[in-house]
């Protein structure tokens, strides 16, 4: 008895959970469909001043909202614009630090050849050992441009585009 008891009590809490999601979704759904005018379920009169101004007010509010999506609309498509030539520009990067590490690798194996015939010959080795940072100077990656109008005020001031402006000479 107290088996089915617990299995009943499991369906309701079940039940309940997911009538709340469903609940949710269904509102989540409506919310931004359609927009009324007249929500309060009161009776109107359509030709009054206060009805004209609602609609007045109700035009302008969606007009803000279209400007706004556009302005957002072409924010995304600058910001994908410009990420695309960072991921150009640390591709480049990758690259290059690619060839230096060849470059510093071979120049180890190298070091390492000569290090072995000067222990066989108790002499020292004729040049230092490379080192990675201070003779081969790896570029770091620059940093992922950022979503914010800010950013793209700065691109257009041209600072964020490597040109020094005059407060950054002094």
């Amino acid at each position: 008895m107290s088996g089915m008891q617990a299995g009943v009590m499991l369906a309701n809490v079940y039940a309940s959970t997911v009538q709340s999601q469903l609940q949710a979704a269904e509102e989540k759904k409506s919310k931004g469909k359609k927009k009324r005018l007249v929500d309060d379920g009161k009776a109107k009169f359509f030709s009054g001043d206060d009805f004209f101004a609602l609609c007045v007010e109700d035009e302008r509010v969606r007009e803000e909202e279209g400007v706004a999506a556009e302005q957002r609309k072409s924010q995304r498509q600058s910001h994908a614009i410009a990420l695309a030539a960072w991921k150009k520009d640390c591709d480049a990067i990758r690259e290059r630090n690619k060839a230096k590490k060849l470059a510093y690798d071979k120049a180890n194996t190298e070091w390492e050849v000569e290090r072995t015939a000067a222990k066989l010959e108790k002499r020292r080795p004729g040049w230092l050992q490379p080192k990675w940072k201070q003779d081969f100077q790896p570029e770091t990656l620059t940093e992922r441009p950022k979503k914010s109008t800010e950013d793209d005020e700065d691109e257009s001031n041209g600072e964020d585009n490597g040109e020094i402006s005059d407060d950054q000479e002094d």
